[in-house]
């Protein structure tokens, strides 16, 4: 995939339902934070190296961010299956989300198939 077909597809797709915005870095910290929290309140842990890589916020002061950040879609958990995301980790996704919020309480999109062939496109 070339890059202006990378831009045009892919980016622009996600740009168009996900827009996109500037944040102060103190805002940066804060969006990480609560999106961490948001996912553990619906039994997510974050990555293993999520630790390690939010030093980069350093001294970062997120209480000096006065943006207030909502997840979710249509005021529900919502979840898109990622590109290496397999099949079998979607369903526990979804399984978590359904224990977790109840049926009807949450939004997902899944694309069935092997995510092997869609993560090529990116790579």
């Amino acid at each position: 995939m070339s890059k202006q077909d990378y831009l045009q597809r892919i980016r622009g797709h996600y740009e168009t339902d996900f827009p996109m915005v500037s944040l102060e870095p103190e805002c940066a910290r804060q969006l990480v934070e609560q999106a961490a929290q948001y996912a553990h309140g619906l039994g997510f842990a974050p990555h293993p190296d999520y630790k390690k890589a939010a030093r980069v916020f350093g001294g970062l002061n997120a209480g000096r961010c006065g943006r207030h950040f909502i997840f979710g879609r249509e005021g529900k958990p919502f979840y898109c299956r990622g590109p290496r995301e397999t099949e079998e980790q979607a369903r526990r996704i979804v399984w978590q989300l359904e224990r977790r919020c109840g049926t009807g309480n949450y939004h997902y999109v899944v694309a069935l198939g092997d995510a092997q062939q869609i993560s090529r496109i990116w790579d």
